[in-house]
């Protein structure tokens, strides 16, 4: 019944939104394969395409790929908690170096997207949230956010620049205050702490 009415656009469409909103609360085999076929110009796309990615469906990267592109509080980017592809390092990459252009390098700087990008880097792989942090640690050393997820990836050189970080840092305790909630202690749906040396 929920899908009938989500999928009818002669429907009302605060119903169709309503329909959907129930419709997606529950997850099913099939369900990638319906929002596929959905009308890509319905006025339920973004709706789709939220759900679509919450279900790891990749061939949905691409239609990601293209909000990011203009999102600049990083909203979007929460979606690669469901997903990942070397599509989106290479966007993630990209709003970094836009993102060092902007910084004025300034002890607790922080951007609208500060909620969710330094959460996606730990994410990755080890070695690749290395590679990112090292990459733009120039301008992400100066915001609340990225000390504590350096510290989460824990490897020896981003130890060693956090430790270069806050021997600089007027008042190096500011960059630690949201540690707990980057690290995502008890915090459902994190991975939390998950190697000896992130503890260490």
């Amino acid at each position: 019944l929920l899908l009938g009415l989500w999928r009818d656009e002669t429907n009302d469409k605060h119903v169709r939104a309503q329909a959907f909103s129930f419709w997606a609360a529950t997850q099913n085999a099939d369900d990638r394969e319906v929002l596929r076929a959905a009308n890509p110009s319905d006025e339920l796309t973004d709706d789709i395409l939220r759900e679509r990615l919450i279900r790891g469906d990749q061939q949905a990267i691409p239609a990601m790929l293209e909000k990011l592109a203009t999102d600049r509080y990083g909203y979007w980017w929460q979606y690669g908690r469901h997903l990942w592809s070397p599509e989106l390092t290479k966007a993630l990459d990209e709003f970094l170096v836009k993102r060092g252009a902007q910084a004025k390098k300034t002890w607790g700087e922080s951007f609208a997207s500060d909620w969710i990008i330094p959460e996606i880097i730990m994410r990755l792989p080890t070695s690749e949230a290395e590679r990112i942090l090292l990459k733009h640690w120039a301008h992400l050393r100066f915001a609340l956010f990225f000390v504590p997820s350096a510290l989460y990836v824990a490897t020896p050189h981003l130890l060693a620049a956090v430790q270069a970080t806050m021997n600089e840092c007027p008042e190096p305790a500011q960059l630690l205050q949201y540690l707990c909630n980057c690290f995502g202690i008890r915090m459902r749906g994190r991975p939390g702490l998950t190697r000896e040396a992130q503890v260490r």
